[in-house]
């Protein structure tokens, strides 16, 4: 009957200590909602609103984001808001970015030296560059226009044309470089004048450098028939 009676009490401490373990995850779990508002070609603001702190207290919170890492954690780039105080609101302009790119952004808080992220969510910067047209002229001759974003600010080196048989292309294949005079808001007309594979998909990007990093503009596609439709 004794060993009865201890193995009970034992349980019972047991299932105590499993409740309060429990009730401690149960306050260092968040709902997060999160938005996002002005969008530039560098920077992109994002609000976020925590729906339950529980009962410890913050001591810091803010945003992590990466352009490669899907998942980021404070190991990539991020912004440290302070200590969260008795607000469940915060917000943020992630600065600096890269033009028409795909950033991966999670809030965080850390509560006891531990970090707590919520669920990562994305958002695109807006381009500066843009392939506004391109005409396929059943000939080696594509007159193609872009342009400049009237917002773009930093000093231009080079623009151009960049092209490949498979998507997404960059300056690493083949491109079309000008060096001249170009300002934002600018219209920029020439011709793509090359020899390309007959019945093949092209796909092509404007692209432009400038002393900050390299950009490109939504991609469109060519298709090259065959010049004599009889061969």
């Amino acid at each position: 009957m004794r060993y009865s009676n201890l193995i009970l009490i034992l349980l019972i401490s047991i299932l105590m200590i499993s409740c309060d373990n429990f009730e401690d995850f149960e306050r260092r779990f968040f709902w997060f909602q999160n938005t996002t508002g002005f969008i530039s070609e560098d920077s992109i603001f994002v609000q976020t609103q925590l729906r339950d702190t529980g009962s410890k207290s913050i001591s810091q919170h803010g945003y992590c984001y990466s352009s490669t890492d899907s998942i980021p954690t404070l190991s990539n780039q991020v912004i440290n808001l302070g200590d969260l105080g008795g607000s469940k609101n915060f917000e943020a302009y992630l600065t600096e970015l890269v033009p028409n790119t795909i950033y991966y952004i999670r809030p965080f808080v850390i509560i006891d030296n531990q970090a707590n992220y919520d669920n990562v969510f994305s958002n695109s910067t807006a381009p500066v560059i843009f392939l506004n047209s391109l005409s396929n002229t059943a000939t080696d001759t594509y007159p193609f226009s872009l342009s400049i974003s009237e917002l773009y600010n930093s000093p231009i080196i080079e623009y151009g044309l960049v092209w490949s048989s498979n998507p997404t292309p960059t300056i690493s294949d083949s491109k079309l470089a000008f060096t001249g005079p170009i300002n934002p808001g600018d219209t920029f007309s020439d011709n793509l004048i090359t020899m390309l594979a007959p019945q093949t998909q092209y796909y092509l990007r404007a692209y432009l450098i400038s002393d900050k990093d390299t950009t490109y503009s939504d991609e469109k596609s060519l298709f090259i028939p065959k010049l004599d439709p009889n061969q």
